[in-house]
């Protein structure tokens, strides 16, 4: 039996329906071209992109996000097998983001046997442990980008992106459009891009900035643990052919067997916490408390409510905050609403959301309407957000 290395970056399950979406990549173009060529299909690697893959569901047997499996090509013979082009153009399908989608009928044996690992592509780049500073924030936007992350975080001379992410049903077309309108408010090279983790509803759109917009960027910083796959080093490209430093900042030092999150870096401006290694993706990124002239604000990326507060505990002083709520408002671990008043009294809360199929916000966001003494603020229902802290 023949097979290949493929990199799940994310799933969906619908029992209901009785299929499992997965959006796979793949390390090499030898590795994407021997994929395609089981159903005729001729591999473009002048812009790489994700790909779909439906398999029925098999109740708790799936691939999980953020691993490499080695998958039987003997599948993509199937004489069931249904195939979708997306052109760049299709909204519903994402064309932004997928070249193809494929159906298979027939059920995986095994997955947890076909679990393997590929290296990733940290050796490649610059690690460091700082970022350059900047000036007190006075001001938070959190973008409307569908079901992704973008925040923007303004000061009288900087700005600060937190995310170039945007929905993965975004056309081509409307991914650029987001691009220009962002983009077109930054007049002078001042913007620095912090990636919160390595997922692609928060990187997806460094694929897509032109010349022009890099002109205006000073650096791009992220997580280690960069997955081996051709969109990962094709995004990555893009920011070192346009001349842009990209530096890669390194778990901190794991004492326990949990993930946790550890305050690296603090300024008079910011504090910069990023999480010891671990399987999970969305828990082993980068989380920013931003220092305000009037409130914290805090960017969660997808990482749980428990790490977060374990790691400010004490710090802050029931400081008036800003909250952007992790995973799109989606379940992100244990939620205590008594324990975070202790910490902090926020006055805002923010939820970054768009059409999605995996029931973002989550019920539980109730929470943080007793949190903060009212509905939290929504993307989808008001556009960008704008605050001041």
């Amino acid at each position: 039996m023949n097979f290949i290395d493929i990199y799940i970056e994310n799933y969906s399950s619908d029992k209901d329906m009785g299929i499992v979406e997965y959006t796979i990549d793949f390390k090499s173009e030898k590795d994407a071209s021997t994929f395609l060529e089981a159903v005729n299909i001729e591999y473009d690697a002048s812009n790489p992109k994700f790909f779909g893959l439906t398999l029925p569901h098999q109740g708790r047997k799936v691939m999980y996000a953020g691993s490499w499996y080695k998958f039987p090509l003997e599948h993509m013979y199937d004489e069931d097998i249904q195939v979708i082009d997306v052109s760049e153009d299709n909204e519903g399908e994402g064309g932004a983001f997928y070249r193809n989608k494929f159906k298979i009928e027939r059920e995986v044996d095994s997955f947890s046997e076909l679990l393997t690992s590929v290296d990733s592509l940290d050796f490649k780049f610059d690690t460091t442990i700082d970022i350059e500073p900047v000036d007190i924030a006075n001001e938070l936007v959190v973008v409307d980008c569908g079901q992704g992350n973008w925040n923007e975080v303004r000061t009288r001379k900087h700005t600060i992106i937190y995310d170039l992410g945007a929905s993965s049903r975004y056309s081509e077309t409307q991914i650029k459009a987001l691009i220009d309108r962002r983009f077109k408010n930054f007049l002078e090279r001042s913007v620095y891009i912090v990636i919160s983790h390595w997922d692609m509803d928060h990187f997806q759109s460094l694929k897509y900035l032109s010349k022009e917009h890099f002109s205006k960027i000073i650096a791009v910083y992220g997580p280690t643990n960069v997955p081996s796959t051709l969109v990962y080093q094709d995004a990555i490209d893009n920011i070192l052919e346009n001349n842009v430093p990209f530096h890669l900042i390194p778990n901190t030092d794991r004492t326990g067997r949990t993930i946790d999150l550890n305050l690296l870096l603090s300024s008079n401006s910011l504090d910069l916490y990023r999480a010891t290694n671990g399987r999970s993706r969305n828990q082993t990124g980068i989380v920013l408390a931003i220092k305000g002239s009037e409130k914290l604000a805090l960017l969660t990326g997808d990482h749980h409510y428990c790490k977060i507060l374990a790691a400010i505990s004490g710090k802050y002083r029931k400081r008036k905050t800003l909250l952007v709520a992790p995973h799109h408002g989606g379940a992100a671990g244990h939620f205590s609403v008594n324990e975070w008043a202790k910490e902090l009294t926020v006055e805002d809360c923010a939820i970054s959301v768009g059409d999605n199929s995996y029931n973002h916000p989550d019920p539980h966001h109730n929470n943080l309407e007793d949190l903060r003494n009212s509905l939290p603020d929504r993307t989808d229902q008001a556009g960008d957000l704008i605050y001041k802290i």
